[in-house]
């Protein structure tokens, strides 16, 4: 389709998500096409093959990647079709420099439907504190976040799936709300990680380590 992002995320080439020959690919099959790999349906940017977040971080402004991330959000809740809001709630192998959502929290209430960001990369700081996110599954699997995250006072309202995903930084969960499943299946933390289980974390559902 003319104007749409001509990234493709192939299961089976990991240079298409970041990844290195023996790797496994965390996708989920589901979003896969009949040729067994993923499109990205954004559109693309201007003069350009790829969209806003399929571009090189060094060739887009940051803030401006967050904000598309934000009105893609707004865009799935008023829209109609599921199968078009899942679409626009895809974001496999995103390239992100900071990924600060403090300035305009968001609160995505979309409790059949996923918003999945498998194999991303944030660059910088990821600073989600306060925001909501009810959906079905939040997938995060083999997320990299080459700096520190901050998850406080998040409230997930569905499963979060951080299986594989890497933390380079420090990792703040402090008061954040799991309402059902927080899955951390083989996920790597290279700084502090703070839960503050005690003080105020909540696991709603099942908390698999």
């Amino acid at each position: 389709v003319d104007g749409t992002c001509e990234y493709v995320l192939d299961p089976d080439d990991p240079e298409t998500w970041g990844g290195e020959e023996g790797d496994e690919c965390y996708v989920d099959k589901e979003v896969l096409n009949e040729d067994g790999v993923w499109t990205c349906h954004h559109d693309a940017e201007a003069g350009r093959d790829a969209c806003i977040f399929h571009l090189p971080v060094t060739e887009k402004d940051g803030e401006a990647v967050v904000d598309a991330f934000l009105a893609a959000l707004d865009d799935a809740a008023t829209g109609e079709d599921p199968e078009t809001k899942e679409r626009k709630l895809q974001f496999l192998g995103s390239r992100f420099g900071e990924f600060d959502l403090t300035d305009t929290l968001p609160e995505v209430v979309e409790g059949q439907i996923d918003v999945d960001l498998t194999h991303s990369e944030i660059e910088g700081i990821l600073d989600w504190s306060d925001s909501i996110f009810t959906t079905a599954r939040l997938r995060l699997q083999a997320l990299r976040c080459a700096k520190s995250a901050s998850f406080e006072s998040v409230k997930f309202g569905g499963d979060v799936d951080f299986t594989n995903a890497e933390f380079s930084g420090d990792v703040d969960f402090s008061d954040v709300e799991f309402s059902e499943d927080a899955i951390f299946w083989d996920t790597e933390f290279g700084g502090d990680i703070n839960f503050r289980c005690v003080e105020g974390a909540e696991f709603g559902g099942a908390a698999n380590f």
